[in-house]
């Protein structure tokens, strides 16, 4: 043995390993991608140095290429079996790949091996034999000149969490962090990841979801057995806990902060209940949910000027008697208060809003024992919509429903196997109408929501949606299950709000110069009013839009005098958008997707559209044409209307949502940002990031925005995006919920201010 130097050892040593090593890669050659190791616990790519973590959807796509290596994929089939869905815009799957091939992209490797074939779909271009040879040049280049061992001092990496104050910093799709070198035995990674690849591949015949059931009008309906409250103001965001002994909501009083109940539950009626109230000067408690199997609640504390919230524990286990805890998460206070806990209480799954990093929103994991955060879901958005509306977890804790709306027209009920990390949608708003809130019911076999006028009930096994109507005159927000066919509503609506006259016009001066802002009643007449514009030829001149006791019509009010110009017969739902011709001579409006003309010499109204594809109609600058948002097949676009001849001509290819033309430019949204209409295609110019607010206006330049999460108004030159003014008026806030605003064109400083104001609303006890 004297004979054998260190050199002779090592270089038996590398011998051997290579040999065990070749064998491994025989059996787990698809678990290693060139220099990029296939986490699948993690969803991650990981070399030596980095790990890159992959939105769930681009992690199945690199799956599905992996599980079928070599062979071109049509891309009819990575819909079905990768999106899951019936169609999938071409933009879409063309976003994805990119952002795959982006990803896959290592000095390592010299060209990508995602390929595309045209008019055939995609491949992944690569084999055993290819993998064997990375493996072979790679190890003979890392092998040290020195010979003899040396002691492995290096720590293990550590686990890197995902905090908001560093998410702003992170790519859109994919996060990379750096770690310390890794000189663990590579052997014992590959073994772990063949292990970890093997529990995760798909089945050898890949299922193809069910196609989503149509909407069925159910026979029975739904009948209230009586009310729970009876207080003076507003009862919503009810919560009852799993034994259903103990009942949480919110209640509001006079615009005051709101502040949160506690009481036992009972399903007849209590005269007076054992209640506690809890409430902290200039913040509001919002109640989250109960901890599953648990009698403690989760609560959100926001400070009332937004600037602070937080995470609460109350354990009422021995209720009346209560404890809090504070729960050590960084908290955003511009993210919904949408969260809930597990049946460990060790994991918080919550909504992060969207950053100019992320582009929209995340539903995430905070394990609350590590500290770490989990990327779980990552819906894309084409601009307009408000993302992640709500979530549910299932009794078991296995399956979590959530309400997904894609823009303003179109969402969907998705539901997300947390063991599979597999989804399959349940419904789209088109069958459903536009939910906010969902729950389960308690066997875990079917999803509630109630639609204003009807309950919602969506079968998890056959897809199968069913609505029953509530009692004329009612409309419902949420419902809390407290059997198979019972449960608790609040009738907390914007339903109710449109129906009772709660939807209010303020008109408001100067609200940008906070000392100087003027705020004064639009009407003062009985009903709602929707949205208004000024004449851009005739100061005088206001159209807008209001429910007066008989629906929703178009009115103009000319120096003070109010004259109602349409009447439509149905005149149930509001306008959507109202723009006035150059000239001042026509309005243009949208109603139940369909675009109506009136003009004002004529006195007469034109429909122009049938279809009820159609949202937020605007004039063109000439006057001659309409561009407007058309949605089809799930996906929205711009397109003119010729006025004289109703012609449609498609404008862009992209998705885009919320046209605006400002000093004769032409403006939308996507994916929460800004652009500039230039070709409608890949010369169209982006303007802001992707952060860009719910409700945004334009006007010589400027943008105006209001972000309803938060209550702030915000403007900027579009030139000097820096010279950004911003304010917050509590007094417009807590006079009701405002939801919408336009500006006078002859008079910037004023803005006309559309705020919910909602009437009394109770919980109630329903059965069907």
């Amino acid at each position: 043995m004297s004979s054998i130097d260190n050199s002779n050892i090592a270089t038996i040593g590398l011998f051997v390993n290579m040999q065990v090593f070749v064998r491994t890669l025989k059996l787990m050659a698809m678990q290693l991608l060139g220099p990029w190791r296939i986490n699948v616990e993690n969803f991650c790519l990981e070399d030596d140095n980095s790990s890159l973590e992959l939105e769930r959807l681009l992690f199945n796509l690199l799956r599905y290429f992996l599980a079928n290596s070599q062979r071109v994929i049509p891309r009819q089939e990575l819909v079905e079996q990768v999106w899951q869905q019936g169609f999938v815009d071409d933009n879409a799957i063309n976003r994805a790949i990119s952002d795959l091939r982006k990803a896959l992209q290592h000095p390592g490797l010299t060209e990508s091996p995602l390929k595309t074939h045209h008019r055939k779909g995609y491949s992944l271009q690569w084999s055993e034999q290819l993998q064997r040879d990375f493996a072979a040049q790679h190890i003979a280049a890392v092998v040290p000149p020195t010979a003899g061992p040396e002691a492995n001092t290096s720590e293990p990496p550590a686990l890197i969490a995902d905090t908001s104050p560093q998410s702003a910093n992170k790519k859109v799709l994919f996060r990379l962090k750096r770690k310390r070198n890794l000189f663990a035995p590579l052997l014992l990674i590959c073994a772990a990841l063949l292990w970890l690849w093997q529990a995760a591949l798909p089945d050898a015949e890949p299922v193809v979801p069910a196609e989503v059931a149509t909407s069925e009008r159910g026979q029975a309906s739904v009948s209230i057995q009586h009310k729970l409250t009876w207080q003076k103001g507003i009862e919503y965001n009810l919560a009852l806990s799993s034994n259903q002994q103990l009942l949480a909501y919110n209640h509001t009083f006079n615009s005051k902060a709101n502040s949160l109940k506690v009481r036992p539950y009972s399903s007849t009626v209590q005269q007076d209940p054992a209640e506690i109230t809890l409430s902290q000067e200039g913040y509001s408690l919002f109640v989250l949910g109960w901890q599953p199997e648990q009698q403690r609640l989760l609560v959100r504390l926001n400070k009332d000027d937004m600037s602070y919230c937080a995470y609460q524990l109350y354990d009422f286990t021995a209720f009346p008697q209560y404890k809090s805890s504070p729960l050590d998460l960084a908290c955003d206070p511009v993210s919904r208060n949408v969260a809930q806990l597990n049946r460990g209480g060790d994991q918080l799954y919550r909504i992060k809003p969207a950053t100019e990093a992320t582009g929209s929103e995340r539903l995430v994991i905070e394990h609350l024992k590590t500290g770490q955060t989990e990327l779980l879901l990552q819906p894309r958005s084409s601009g307009s919509g408000a993302g992640i509306v709500d979530f549910a977890l299932s009794p078991d804790g296995f399956q979590l429903a959530y309400l997904h709306l894609t823009d303003r027209v179109s969402g969907f009920v998705y539901l997300y196997n947390l063991v599979s990390a597999e989804q399959q949608q349940l419904a789209s708003f088109k069958q459903s109408g536009n939910l906010i809130n969902i729950s389960w019911n308690q066997s875990g076999s079917h999803l509630y929501a109630a639609n204003g006028p009807e309950l919602i009930s969506i079968s998890v096994a056959d897809k199968q949606l069913k609505k029953r109507a509530f009692p004329k005159g009612h409309y419902f927000g949420k419902v809390q299950l407290t059997g198979e066919r019972q449960a608790i509503a609040s009738n907390f609506s914007a339903h109710t709000a449109g129906k009772l006259g709660g939807w209010h016009m303020a008109a408001v001066k100067d609200l940008f110069v906070a000392e100087q802002t003027v705020f004064s009643e639009f009407s003062q007449d009985t009903g709602s009013v929707g949205i208004v514009q000024v004449n851009p030829k005739q100061p005088q001149q206001l159209a807008y839009s209001a429910n007066k006791g008989n629906g929703w019509q178009l009115w103009l009010r000319n120096n003070d005098k109010d004259i109602q110009l349409t009447t439509i017969a149905d005149g149930s739902a509001a306008i959507n958008n109202l723009d006035w011709s150059a000239d001042g001579r026509q309005l243009v409006f949208g109603y139940q997707g369909s675009v109506w003309l009136y003009d004002l010499i004529e006195q007469n109204l034109r429909k122009l559209s049938h279809a009820p594809e159609f949202n937020f109609p605007v004039f063109e600058p000439d006057g001659t044409s309409i561009v407007v948002q058309r949605h089809q097949n799930n996906q929205s676009h711009l397109w003119r209307i010729d006025i004289g001849s109703g012609q449609l001509q498609q404008l862009s290819l992209q998705q885009a949502t919320q046209p605006h033309f400002d000093q004769g430019k032409l403006y939308y949204r996507q994916e929460g940002a800004l652009y500039q209409f230039v070709d409608g295609a890949r010369n169209d110019i982006q303007i802001t990031d992707k952060s860009l607010y719910q409700v945004i206006r334009m006007h010589q330049g400027w943008l105006y925005q209001f972000n309803q999460a938060t209550g702030w108004f915000s403007r900027y030159p579009l030139d000097q995006p820096t010279q950004l003014e911003q304010v917050l008026h509590q007094d417009l806030i807590q006079s009701g919920l405002p939801m919408f605003f336009t500006v006078n064109p002859h008079q910037p400083q004023q803005m006309f201010v559309l705020s919910i104001r909602y009437p009394a609303a109770d919980l109630y006890h329903i059965k069907w």
